[in-house]
């Protein structure tokens, strides 16, 4: 089987950083479909950024960029008054080896119907689709990991994008939100995005959550 360029750098990639982190695996896994199920050549992914994981914005000349400035001049703009001095430590610790209201999977396909019936069927990549978790301070890391939840939101998207491929729609790729949980912009710390979590309160430790586990074992199909 010829494996495609973008999805193999992405797989090492999540693979040199995922076997550095801690976490417990899930017990099961419900995976009725997989990667294969979608056209040769679609890419996935999962995403981040720069800003809102590296920190470290006045070590080796980097220097402060506008958000930086704004967050330290306006914090109670940001909630919990948090700032990317740190944030997940990316810079340093780099190793080459808000919730919705509703959650409604099956917008996605009618979006997508939407544009190729009114824009001539580009082609279309899905570069960010996550959801939130509340950083409840009062949970215990190793339920915090348990976002079920999560996975069901990545599966009923994927579940209706493929949905919209088979009736012709010409998507080519899916990007999770996010890789780590990191700095949210105006929601600071207060909410949760990704895959790996970070305890913000014990020197920056990453532990898979079972989406990452369930995603991992989504590609490997």
């Amino acid at each position: 089987m010829t494996i495609q360029a973008p999805f193999l750098l992405c797989l090492l990639a999540l693979a040199a950083f995922w076997t550095s982190t801690q976490g417990a695996k899930p017990t099961h896994y419900s995976i009725p479909f997989n990667r294969t199920s979608f056209p040769p050549g679609f890419i996935f992914g999962v995403g981040s950024a720069a800003y809102q994981t590296e920190g470290a914005a006045y070590i080796d000349g980097k220097g402060p960029s506008i958000w930086d400035t704004f967050t330290r001049k306006q914090s109670g703009k940001i909630e919990g008054g948090g700032n990317v001095d740190v944030a997940e430590d990316v810079y340093h610790r780099y190793k080459t080896a808000v919730s919705w209201l509703f959650i409604y999977p099956k917008g996605i396909r009618e979006f997508l119907l939407y544009i190729k019936k009114n824009y001539n069927n580009p082609e279309i990549f899905i570069t960010e689709n996550g959801m939130a978790d509340a950083n409840n301070i009062s949970l215990p890391v190793k339920d915090a990991l348990k976002d079920s939840l999560r996975i069901r939101y990545h599966y009923g998207h994927l579940s209706y994008i493929l949905k919209a491929i088979k009736e012709g729609v010409n998507v080519k790729g899916y990007y999770i939100w996010s890789f780590l949980d990191d700095f949210e912009w105006n929601s600071g710390y207060t909410v949760r995005f990704g895959l790996t979590y970070i305890d913000f309160k014990n020197n920056l430790k990453r532990y898979l959550k079972y989406s990452a586990y369930w995603f991992k074992m989504f590609l490997l199909k």
